[in-house]
C-alpha cells in the first residue's frame, strides 16, 4: 500500500508537487514547470540549486530509485539539512518516538541514548538495540558528546528545541544533525509526514507506508469503536 491518500506534505526536495510522495507525478510536474505549465514550488528544485532543470528530473528519478547521492530536506526545525547518502551509521539523541527509527532502520543504529531505552524497552530489546553503545541521557542533558562522535555517525537524529539548546553547535560539522519531533505533536498528519521522511532518510519508504497505514488502521478502529457514525 502506498500512503498517498494521506494529509501531509513530505517536506523533502523533489517532492515537486507538494504531495505526501516522491514519484513519476513529480517528475510530470517538473516537466510542465520547464514549459511554464505548472507553477514553481519550494521543493521543485531537487538538488537545492537555485534553478529548476534537467538535473532536478534525474535527481527525483535517482530518490525514486532509491540511489540518489544526496537527500535534501527541512526538518522539524525548519531547517533545509544536506544529507549524504546512503546513511549507514545513525546516532538517536532524542527520547520519544524511537520506535518508528528503530522499526527502520536497527541496523544502522551504531548509538542511542540510555532514555530511549527506557521509554521503550520491549522494541529496544527484541530488536537487538539495547546492545548498541550508549550515548548518554538526552532527558537529564547528559548526553555524552565526545560519545557520538567517536562512532563516526552519518546522521545524529535530534529534536528541535536540543537544537535550541545548542546540541548541533557541539557536534563538528560535517556530521549531520537533523531535528525530527514526532514526539513533541500528537497530531497525526505530522507524525506521518516525520516517519515517511525519515523513510526516505535511511532508504525505506515503503517500511514507512507500512507503519502509517497500520497505525491509521487502529486509528480507524478506534474511532469507529467510540465513535461511531449513526446514519
Amino acid at each position: 500500500m502506498n500512503a498517498e491518500n494521506y494529509d501531509f506534505v513530505l517536506n523533502i526536495y523533489g517532492n515537486a508537487n507538494m504531495d505526501n510522495n516522491i514519484d513519476d507525478k513529480d517528475i510530470e510536474y517538473i516537466k510542465a514547470v520547464i514549459d511554464g505549465k505548472e507553477t514553481l514550488t519550494k521543493l521543485s528544485d531537487a538538488n537545492n540549486d537555485g534553478k529548476v532543470d534537467e538535473r532536478d528530473i534525474e535527481q527525483i528519478k535517482q530518490i525514486i530509485d532509491g540511489d540518489e547521492k544526496e537527500l535534501i530536506l527541512i526538518d522539524s526545525a525548519n531547517r533545509t539539512v544536506a544529507l549524504k547518502t546512503p546513511i549507514e551509521r545513525i546516532v538517536i539523541a532524542r527520547k520519544g518516538a524511537e520506535e518508528f527509527t528503530i522499526l527502520m532502520a536497527k541496523d544502522k543504529i551504531v548509538g542511542i541514548g540510555d532514555d530511549a531505552k527506557q521509554n521503550n524497552p520491549d522494541i529496544v530489546r527484541k530488536t537487538g538495540v539495547d546492545k548498541v553503545q550508549s550515548v548518554g541521557n538526552f532527558n537529564s542533558g547528559s548526553l555524552d558528546y565526545e560519545a557520538i562522535i567517536s562512532l563516526n555517525p552519518d546522521l545524529v537524529i535530534a529534536t528541535s528545541p536540543s537544537l535550541k539548546k545548542g546540541l548541533a553547535d557541539k557536534i563538528p560539522g560535517n556530521i549531520p544533525v537533523v531535528a525530527l519531533d514526532c514526539e513533541v505533536d500528537p497530531d497525526l498528519a505530522f507524525q506521518d509526514e516525520i516517519i515517511k521522511k525519515l523513510g526516505y532518510i535511511v532508504n525505506e519508504p515503503e517500511k514507512a507506508d507500512e507503519i502509517i497505514n497500520w497505525r491509521s488502521k487502529y486509528k480507524n478502529i478506534l474511532s469507529n469503536l467510540y465513535f461511531p457514525s449513526f446514519s
